[in-house]
């Protein structure tokens, strides 16, 4: 979200379903480790993370690790410019789609769901009979609990690997 000031900030809360999360978590800390991660490597300001709570600047500020966009000193254009590259690492870049590859047999795809961004389940079809039939695509796959590893999981596959296909969806 972004503050009075204009910046992007960061923030832990429950999943309620309601807003599509940029990632996901199985607990506080694993996301506070996570979002430790990225204002390291985008040079992001610890209190806009939701890091460390004050009124004043961050700690990082005092040791001249953070431009201080926690105090205004830096522009709102050169920080926020750096919390969109953090974002767009996490993204992929369909909201809803389908993903298939390889099955356990010859004959056989995996199929991988992702609704709004958050993983739907897995699972697998005769291409056979699915060619192109998104209805039983999405009948062959069965829901699992979406989580920051399967996430890191899936992106890095999609990074690392030439899926045979992704089949955008229509939001739903």
């Amino acid at each position: 979200f972004k503050d009075e000031n204009g910046y992007i900030n960061f923030e832990i809360r429950k999943n309620t379903g309601d807003d599509i999360p940029i990632t996901s978590f199985n607990n506080v800390p694993s996301a506070k480790n996570f979002l430790e991660h990225l204002r390291e490597k985008y040079a992001l300001c610890q209190k806009l993370c939701g890091l460390y709570k004050n009124n004043g600047a961050c700690f990082h500020h005092g040791i001249k690790e953070c431009n201080g966009a926690c105090v205004q000193q830096e522009s709102q254009d050169d920080y926020n410019q750096r919390a969109q590259t953090a974002i767009k690492s996490m993204e992929y870049r369909h909201k809803n789609f389908l993903i298939i590859d390889k099955g356990r047999e010859r004959n056989e795809r995996a199929i991988i769901h992702i609704n709004k961004g958050s993983y739907q389940g897995f699972g697998y079809a005769d291409m056979e009979y699915a060619t192109n039939n998104v209805g039983f695509l999405l009948d062959c796959v069965k829901s699992y609990q979406d989580n920051r590893d399967i996430q890191i999981i899936i992106k890095g596959y999609l990074d690392r690997h030439k899926v045979e296909k992704i089949i955008a969806l229509e939001e739903s």
